[in-house]
């Protein structure tokens, strides 16, 4: 090399830290930016680039340009955030969802297999898109064929959690091929390893493959009322077993996967000692045919349900749904549509009649002996969690067992609401209220 070649290495060597620090503060300010002033930002994440080019800048300008819309901007920057790094997950599984909506599933098919391949252990059976387009392109088998390549390779050295995740994906693949008999195995295999993580016991002496898998109990709902973090602290219990995953959904959902499918994602229970295991799965709240097929199927469980004031489990979806993107009325409008839309069909389930519990509850209480359901008052529950769990582990026969915190999970924060809109929701509700009150004799104060 010449002099002038090692005068301009030496030159970008020393320039190097500079460009990184100010790329790096571009790309802060471009952040700061993006809602309240996105063309600048735009500009900003712009400069950054040409500054510095990494997967993670390329990924948060896509991001900015998905939510002006530019749409075929945003492709490209995912595109070379893949480029930059092959194994941003994150792009991949970003950039699938764009070429689908632009392009349609063929396109989208590699990028979503990328996604995955990224990142094996993710929950993706909560991936609808992901579904719909390995579904129209015909190539479940290439991603069954995936995990089962990555179980046989890498197996003996993985964690109990991640080949977990891996065996329940690969379960959810096979269930969506219609191979339910492998699905069920491949569920089995997971609960092993998820209950193995959750107590080392069970590679030894609590090992007991051949027991009995039945529920002991089910949270049935209501949606948006508490029941994951009333899931997850019973999880806390020293004598409570995991479920596969929180919401099995089968009663509801899908019974026609046969009982085998449904108990293969609960952990058998050990010979010795006193031990509980159950699932959550909120969708069960709302039909009859669900109570109609757990009371005929499981003799012996017990049943969980919160409700909460009607009125904030309106507002709590709304901005719920606003934070996914789906709502961009204001809650004034949504409420005003909601109202009209039931003034013209009061039968369409939807989500006023969510609330009205008395309706939804009526055929638990007609199909189960009372002592065998629980109903507590979310608000209760918010404010007086450890109370609410003492509640919890003497219906279930449990030693209560305080915990150190009380997480809330899924819990969203929104702003306060006009008292009109309140009110007239308040109104709307009342009638449910009381008959909700004359079901269970009780009073909720709503």
């Amino acid at each position: 090399m010449g002099h002038r070649g090692k005068s301009m290495s030496v030159l970008s060597n020393w320039l190097r830290p500079l460009r990184s620090r100010l790329a790096a503060s571009l790309t802060q300010r471009a952040q700061t930016w993006e809602r309240s002033r996105p063309l600048w930002a735009n500009w900003c994440y712009r400069l950054a680039i040409a500054l510095l080019p990494t997967a993670a800048r390329h990924r948060d300008y896509a991001n900015l340009c998905v939510s002006l819309g530019l749409w075929d901007s945003a492709i490209v920057l995912y595109q070379r955030a893949t480029d930059c790094d092959p194994d941003d997950g994150e792009a991949w599984l970003k950039l699938a969802g764009l070429l689908d909506r632009q392009h349609g599933a063929e396109f989208a098919l590699e990028s979503y297999l990328e996604a995955v391949r990224c990142n094996p252990t993710r929950q993706w059976f909560y991936h609808k898109k992901l579904w719909e387009v390995l579904e129209a392109t015909e190539a479940l088998s290439r991603l069954a064929d995936f995990f089962q390549t990555t179980l046989d390779r890498e197996s003996e050295r993985m964690r109990y959690r991640d080949r977990a995740d891996i065996q329940l994906n690969l379960g959810e693949v096979l269930t969506r091929a219609g191979q339910i008999d492998a699905a069920s195995a491949a569920f089995r295999a997971a609960t092993a390893d998820r209950t193995i993580q959750h107590d080392r016991r069970f590679l030894a002496e609590l090992h007991n493959p051949e027991g009995d898998r039945q529920p002991d109990f089910i949270i049935i709902g209501a949606p948006k009322c508490g029941t994951t973090s009333l899931f997850y602290y019973l999880l806390q219990h020293p004598n409570v077993l995991p479920s596969l995953r929180k919401e099995i959904r089968f009663w509801s959902d899908c019974p026609h996967y046969g009982l085998e499918w449904y108990l293969s994602q609960l952990p058998p229970h050990p010979k010795d000692g006193h031990w509980l295991s159950g699932e959550s799965s909120p969708a069960y709240f709302f039909t009859a045919e669900t109570s109609e097929r757990i009371a005929a199927s499981l003799p012996n469980v017990k049943l969980i349900a919160l409700v909460r004031n009607p009125v904030d489990q309106v507002i709590s979806r709304f901005y719920h749904a606003q934070r996914q993107g789906s709502k961009t009325r204001s809650l004034d409008a949504f409420v005003n549509d909601l109202l009209l839309d039931f003034s013209q069909n009061a039968e369409v389930p939807g989500v006023l009649t969510a609330g009205f519990y008395a309706r939804h509850l009526r055929s638990w209480v007609n199909d189960f002996d009372r002592d065998r359901l629980l109903v507590l008052q979310s608000e209760n529950f918010f404010t007086e969690p450890d109370r609410a769990l003492q509640r919890t582990h003497d219906f279930l026969g449990l030693p209560h067992v305080p915990l150190n915190s009380y997480r809330a999970y899924n819990a969203g924060t929104y702003p306060a609401t006009e008292s009109r809109v309140r009110q007239q929701l308040a109104d709307f509700f009342a009638p449910y209220n009381r008959e909700l009150e004359e079901l269970l004799d009780r009073q909720f104060g709503w």
